[in-house]
């Protein structure tokens, strides 16, 4: 078995924490450096900024409580209302934020602030639920930004101020043309009268006409009074409405509320109590006993349908609902009022009924003279004041630090983005790395187990069992290799045994050479051949003798017996390369080197052959379909993954019985993998071959 867990090829990989940390810690370095750069690129873009400073002024407007209704009963007040009413707190800063105003006060600002500030550096923003609205300016002098909100606020409040102006002027002009009619109406009611007097020698009614006439006048005048009032409540709680569906996006059913039985029951008792204090009102005065306590029974009734307007509809809209329910009932009890108060009249004789109409036509005229002639005046007062809707509540003050750039922002997010980048690419990094970094990826690209590796030092190629001491962790290594091939395969012992690897300098020469010694020290007869045919080294490891070897075997030369050379290893012999012929690849294929192999597989127990790389030349998938066993060198961080799979694609064409891995120069990290490390001491020796020892201990 080997030693550890081996992944099977073709399992799908997966990434844990463990393994990210694995990246992380085998990229610092690029992690390191991207983070340093997304920093100081953040350090530099934000000290190189420059400072912006902002300035904020805060106006009052009187927004618009909805448009007007006088509806078809006084059309002249719900055009002046019209024509007097404020536009909302949005359209006024929508209007701030325009040329008109925003850009002509840029122009009034002194001439050294002018090049300071931008008309696109200007903000406005209406405080939510409020009739405040705010104006920033952003400059990067102080005076400059306080300079441009104020003049900002100015030129609005004065631009305010002459639409004021014109509107009155209009409204007073129209008001003024509608009091010459109802003057000019008045006087030819007052003339009427007069001439129906003079026509028919009558010069008083009788007193229970006066009364009546009296009393019908007054009704009117409350019911024309509660109709527009009730215009303007429905009309503000229609603004209130579309604000609260702007708000909340859901449409509010007053209507079905108005319709439901108790709010019914409710206002039509409201109905009767609103008539039967009409009718009180003709005989007592307001503060008697009776109609105050008539009014009390009228304020619990108002009380009962804001109840339940409150229950059904949001609370800001309530009060307005109820409002709009009362004088609904005041409206139909006035109107109830004055029907029989017409009836009455139209009882008086023919002479007194016309009399009284024209009295009542001729009061109901003087009263809409007098309340326009009242309005006139306030339109002229209000022209000639030059009044504003607009008022400052606090002025822009040069502030004292800047709003932008903030720094702490600016570096909390340059660190942020940094460890992302950071973190980043150390993965897309690693995941186009495709060089063997653990056992995983070694066992995933061949398809074979990992019979041994070594841990990376310095001189690998000096690497010799035959200086390591009897004990050491070095013979260790390649005695555990041994016993991994030999129970590779139980029934038929594997004898003759191919070391090749993908690439140059992956250590196979070292493998193969300790391998060698490490079966004869084991009692073992055993040959280290050096197929090698291209550049050897195995004569030099082992300091014999290149003069005549395989290449003169394989063309009848020489015999085995002539070109085996002893070492001072118990038990190994060498069959060195010999003189480099120009067809290796034909050499090793000849059936001279195919019938001495044979010989000598019966003469010895076991035959470790030396290969050139199986990715440069066909040398080891030749050797390989000799072999009993091939073994594969890898060198962790110099061999690609695809490279590996396809030197094992090769020698699978050959039917290679690939036993195993042998993973080199692996370099031991915290989660590099799940296999058993060996330790063990490193040696090395100068170039005259003079022994030196010293030993390390690796945490």
């Amino acid at each position: 078995m080997v030693p550890g867990v081996v992944a099977q090829p073709g399992t799908e990989e997966e990434i844990d924490l463990r393994q990210l940390l694995v990246v992380f810690l085998r990229r610092w370095s690029i992690m390191v450096a991207a983070f340093v750069a997304v920093v100081a690129a953040g350090a530099v873009y934000t000290w190189m900024m420059p400072a912006i400073y902002k300035a904020t002024a805060t106006i009052l407007v009187g927004s618009s409580s909805g448009s007007s209704g006088g509806g078809e009963e006084m059309p002249l007040l719900a055009d002046l209302r019209a024509l007097t009413r404020s536009r909302s707190v949005q359209t006024q800063a929508e209007i701030i934020k325009s040329p008109a105003i925003a850009g002509e006060a840029l122009k009034d600002l002194p001439e050294e602030y002018q090049e300071l500030v931008d008309e696109e550096e200007i903000e406005v923003k209406p405080l939510r639920d409020t009739d405040i609205i705010q104006v920033s300016s952003f400059s990067t002098n102080p005076e400059a930004a306080a300079a441009l909100a104020n003049a900002i606020v100015d030129r609005h409040i004065e631009a305010n101020r002459e639409e004021n102006r014109q509107q009155a002027k209009a409204a007073r002009e129209y008001v003024g043309e509608q009091l010459e009619k109802v003057h000019k109406s008045l006087v030819e009611a007052q003339e009427k009268l007069k001439d129906f007097k003079q026509a028919n020698l009558t010069i008083d009614l009788e007193a229970k006409s006066v009364k009546l006439i009296a009393q019908l006048a007054e009704i009117e005048t409350d019911l024309r009074s509660s109709q527009v009032e009730l215009a303007s409540t429905r009309a503000n709680l229609a603004t209130k409405e579309a604000d609260a569906i702007s708000l909340s996006g859901e449409i509010i059913q007053t209507q079905r509320l108005a319709d439901s039985l108790s709010v019914t029951t409710i206002k039509s008792h409201l109905v009767e109590l609103e008539l039967e204090r009409t009718q009180l009102l003709q005989e007592y005065t307001p503060t008697s006993p009776e109609v105050r306590r008539l009014a009390q029974q009228i304020k619990e009734a108002q009380a009962q349908l804001e109840y339940e307007a409150v229950t059904a509809i949001a609370q800001d809209l309530a009060p307005v609902q109820a409002m709009v329910w009362v004088l609904e009932a005041q409206v139909s009890a006035l109107e109830s009022s004055a029907n029989r108060a017409q009836g009455k009249l139209a009882r008086l004789p023919e002479q007194e009924y016309r009399l009284a109409q024209i009295t009542i036509n001729l009061q109901v005229l003087h009263q809409t003279y007098n309340l326009l002639n009242e309005e006139y005046q306030k339109l002229r007062i209000s022209e000639e004041a030059r009044l504003a809707n607009v008022r400052i509540v606090s002025p822009a003050q040069a502030p004292e630090s800047p709003v932008r750039p903030r720094k702490m922002v600016n570096m909390a997010l340059a660190t942020v983005l940094g460890l992302m980048l950071a973190l980043g690419l150390a993965l897309v990094v690693d995941r186009l790395d495709d060089r063997v970094r653990t056992e995983e990826d070694a066992v995933m690209a061949v398809g074979a187990p990992v019979l041994a590796h070594l841990r990376m030092f310095p001189e690998i190629e000096e690497l010799s069992l035959e200086k390591a001491e009897k004990q050491s962790d070095l013979l260790e290594i390649f005695r555990t290799l041994r016993s991994n091939i030999t129970l590779s395969a139980v029934d038929e012992p594997l004898r003759v045994l191919l070391v090749t690897s993908t690439q140059p300098r992956e250590g196979k020469t070292v493998v193969a050479t300790n391998l060698a010694i490490a079966l004869a020290m084991d009692g073992k007869r055993t040959v280290l051949v050096d197929t090698d045919l291209r550049r050897p080294h195995i004569h030099d490891r082992m300091g014999v003798s290149n003069e005549a070897g395989l290449s003169n075997v394989a063309i009848g030369e020489r015999s085995l017996k002539e070109v085996l050379q002893e070492t001072h290893i118990p038990n190994l012999e060498v069959l060195t390369c010999g003189p480099i012929p120009p067809n290796p690849a034909e050499m090793l294929n000849s059936q001279a080197w195919r019938d001495s192999l044979a010989k000598l597989k019966e003469q010895v127990d076991f035959i470790v052959m030396d290969s050139s790389p199986v990715l440069m030349f066909t040398d080891a998938q030749v050797l390989a379909s000799m072999a009993d066993a091939t073994l594969m060198v890898v060198s962790a961080p110099e061999t690609s993954r695809r490279a590996l799979a396809q030197g094992t694609k090769l020698l699978s064409i050959v039917s290679a019985n690939l036993v195993g891995i042998v993973l080199n120069k692996l370099e031991r990290r915290f989660g590099a993998g799940s296999y058993y490390y060996y330790h063990y001491d490193d040696y090395y020796h100068d170039k005259e071959g003079e022994k030196k020892k010293k030993r390390r201990r690796r945490s």
